[in-house]
């Protein structure tokens, strides 16, 4: 990613452009994922049992919120560069 930002400062973007794009979403996506099941845990079953979970929870939710924003943000980007043209 940062060597197609070093490359579209000194010319026009590379043909490869729109799979960096897709690299990000997919990227995003992922840690949504991965941060679901930490989430559904820490806020069901360790509050059930009265233990107060793990201290970096509320880190982990701030960064899946994050990481919805910039994936709608790249979502919303994908649409407008990419988008078929008709004619």
């Amino acid at each position: 990613m940062y060597y197609y930002f070093a490359l579209t400062v000194y010319q026009p973007p590379p043909w490869w452009k729109k799979f960096v794009t897709m690299g990000q979403i997919v990227q995003f996506q992922s840690s949504l994922v991965l941060a679901t099941p930490f989430i559904y845990l820490q806020y069901t079953r360790w509050w059930v049992q009265g233990g107060d979970g793990c201290h970096g929870a509320r880190a982990v939710v701030f960064n899946a919120a994050f990481n919805i924003s910039l994936l709608a943000l790249f979502i919303s980007f994908s649409r407008r560069t990419y988008k078929k043209k008709t004619v």
